[in-house]
């Protein structure tokens, strides 16, 4: 009796710090979640497509695009530590990171009625574009010496875009984690080179593009 006397107040109080904990860890992903005055709007292609309900995209005829930001995976990154050179990653993030903001440029040029500007008005609306690529995975990579490579398909990675006004406010949010195509028939691995990559990457870029100018045209 006296051991269950004391263990007791023990096991509430372990109870207690439990709740507690679990509160704690579960509150950021609360936080993100509400993401202020975005709303989670279902789309056939993107992953993730948050809207302002106080904002009408479509009526912004001024963009902005800034230079958007490369990342490879970090499992991909440990694998190929020693295998490729840190010029090859350097240049892969800074050419692909040039690339994205191309297509999303073409896509806006495609779509018509749109200004570009070279830096963020003080006194126009102007729709500012901030997107970046992360998990970047290359599944047939440079490696250091001369390594031929077969592969299915080019790779992954995931995009991660923010539309906002001059004032900071974001007014949408885009996500969407993607393979590149598929190449050859019957999936049977092709020699690849870093001119294909890129290629396979471009179309991944274009086609996230052309559907985010289309979410924007119709929001």
């Amino acid at each position: 009796m006296r051991l269950n006397h004391y263990l007791r107040p023990l096991s509430l109080a372990f109870l207690a710090f439990i709740s507690t904990s679990t509160y704690a860890m579960q509150a950021p992903q609360q936080e993100i979640a509400s993401d202020n005055t975005l709303n989670e709007v279902k789309s056939s292609f993107f992953d993730e497509f948050l809207l302002s309900e106080q904002v009408k995209l479509s009526g912004y005829t001024k963009v902005y695009i800034q230079q958007p930001s490369v990342e490879f995976d970090k499992r991909w990154l440990r694998e190929h530590r020693t295998k490729v050179s840190r010029n090859y990653k350097k240049n892969i993030t800074e050419r692909y990171g040039k690339l994205l903001r191309e297509q999303i440029q073409k896509a806006f040029e495609e779509q018509g009625n749109y200004t570009f500007v070279d830096q963020i008005p003080t006194t126009d609306d102007v729709l500012i574009v901030s997107a970046n690529i992360s998990k970047l995975d290359i599944h047939g990579p440079d490696y250091n010496g001369f390594v031929r490579q077969f592969v299915i398909r080019a790779g992954d990675a995931t995009l991660d875009v923010t539309l906002s006004s001059k004032d900071g406010k974001s007014l949408a949010k885009f996500k969407d984690h993607r393979q590149t195509f598929e190449r050859g028939f019957l999936l049977r691995p092709e020699l690849t080179t870093r001119g294909l990559n890129q290629r396979d990457f471009r179309l991944l870029m274009a086609k996230w593009s052309k559907n985010m100018v289309e979410h924007i045209a119709m929001n």
